[in-house]
C-alpha cells in the first residue's frame, strides 16, 4: 500500500473514533481518579529495551533481529491487533488501582466485559481498550455488537501476551473464564525460570521508565499506532543513557544501538516525523533532511550525527485525537503534493 493510502486510510479509521474516544478517556480517567492519582505511570526499561545488546555484526536497520530476539515493545509492533495497548493500559491500571509500592498483582478482578446493566458504572477492560468502530470495521464483523468486537479482540491481545509471558493464563483445561483469569507478570522478555509475578514499582527503583499518565488519559494510547508508541518507549527507556546534555533533556541515539538494543528499524523510527507534527517532540536536526528523513547530501563515508530529539511532556494533556488527526492531514497534504 502506498504511504499516501495508508495515511488516508488511517484519518478515516481515526475520524470515525469521536464519540469512542470520549467515552474510552472517561473510563480511563475515572480509574486514575478512583485510584491512586498518578502523576506518571512506571515501566520497566526490559519491556522496551534488552539488557544485553544483540552482535553488531549480524544485525542492522538492512538485517533485523528476528522478532524473538527483540524486547517485548517491538515484539508487539504489530499491524492488527491491540496486545501492546492492553499491556500498557494494565500497567496503567495495576498502578492507579493498587498504587502501593511492591503490591504483588494476583488474578485479574476487573471484568473483561459489563457483568450488567447493574454494573455499567464499574469500568470494564472493554471500556478501556479503544477499536475501530463498526463502520470502519470488515463487512463481516459489522453485525456484531462493539463490546462483543472488543471482548474478542481482548481476548486475542491475552493470548498474544501470554505467549510472550507478559501475561499468566490458567491451563487451558479451564474453560470458563479463562482470560478473566489472567495475571500480570513482569515486563521483561521470557523469562529464564518461572514467571516473575507483577509488583506495582515505586518512582525509586532501578531500571525503570515513565510515562506521563495523560498520555493514557488524553487518549495518546489508543490513537497512536504501535511503532510510534515503541518509539516513544525507546526515547524515554534511553534518558539513563550516557549524553553530552546533563539535564537529559536532549535524547540521541545511534542506528546501530536503536536496532541491538530496541530491535526497532527504519520504518519505526521515522514515526518521529507524526509524533513532531503533532506536537509531542521537538527535533533537532544536526543536517539538513528531507520530509522522509534522510540526508541531503549523505556521504557513506561520513556518516552524520544523530537526531536529536526532545520529549514534551505537557503536550499529552492535550486530546490526542485531534492533534492526530490535524498531522495525519498534513502529511496527507505533503505526500500528495510531492
Amino acid at each position: 500500500m502506498r504511504r499516501e493510502d495508508r495515511v488516508r486510510g488511517r484519518i478515516q479509521m481515526l475520524s470515525g473514533l469521536h464519540e469512542q474516544d470520549a467515552r474510552t478517556r472517561d473510563a480511563l480517567l475515572r480509574v486514575c481518579d478512583e485510584g491512586t492519582k498518578p502523576s506518571s505511570i512506571y515501566v520497566a526499561r526490559t519491556f522496551s529495551r534488552l539488557k544485553t545488546p544483540l552482535p553488531a555484526d549480524q544485525y542492522s536497520d538492512r538485517n533485523l533481529p528476528p522478532r524473538h530476539l527483540r524486547p517485548p515493545a517491538a515484539q508487539l509492533i504489530r499491524s492488527k491487533g491491540v496486545a501492546q495497548q492492553f499491556i500498557l493500559t494494565a500497567l496503567f491500571e495495576a498502578q492507579c488501582a493498587h498504587g502501593r509500592a511492591g503490591t504483588r498483582q494476583g488474578v485479574n478482578q476487573r471484568p473483561l466485559a459489563p457483568r450488567s446493566r447493574a454494573h455499567v458504572d464499574d469500568a470494564a477492560w472493554t471500556d478501556l481498550i479503544l477499536t475501530p468502530t463498526a463502520e470502519h470495521a470488515p463487512a463481516a464483523v459489522r453485525a456484531v455488537s462493539r463490546t462483543d468486537r472488543r471482548l474478542r479482540q481482548i481476548r486475542e491481545a491475552l493470548g498474544t501476551l501470554a505467549s510472550l509471558e507478559l501475561i499468566a493464563l490458567p491451563e487451558p483445561g479451564i474453560q470458563r473464564d479463562r482470560y478473566q483469569q489472567f495475571q500480570l507478570l513482569h515486563e521483561a522478555p521470557r523469562p529464564v525460570g518461572d514467571p516473575v509475578p507483577y509488583r506495582v514499582p515505586a518512582p525509586g527503583w532501578f531500571g525503570l521508565f515513565a510515562l506521563d499518565v495523560a498520555f493514557f488519559t488524553s487518549g495518546w494510547i489508543h490513537v497512536l499506532e504501535p511503532s510510534e508508541i515503541a518509539f516513544l518507549c525507546m526515547l524515554q527507556a534511553h534518558r539513563d543513557s550516557p549524553t553530552r546534555w546533563p539535564d537529559r533533556k536532549l535524547i540521541s541515539i545511534r542506528g546501530r544501538d536503536r536496532v541491538r538494543y530496541y530491535g526497532l528499524g527504519a520504518d519505526a523510527y521515522r514515526s518521529h516525523i507524526l509524533l513532531e507534527d503533532a506536537g509531542l517532540l521537538e527535533v533537532l536536526n544536526p543536517v539538513k533532511r528531507r520530509p522522509n528523513g534522510t540526508v541531503v547530501g549523505f556521504d557513506p563515508h561520513k556518516p552524520p550525527p544523530p537526531m536529536e530529539f526532545r520529549i514534551i511532556e505537557s503536550a499529552f494533556a492535550q486530546p490526542a485525537l485531534p492533534a492526530m488527526l490535524g498531522a495525519l492531514r498534513r502529511r496527507a497534504e505533503q505526500l500528495g503534493d510531492r
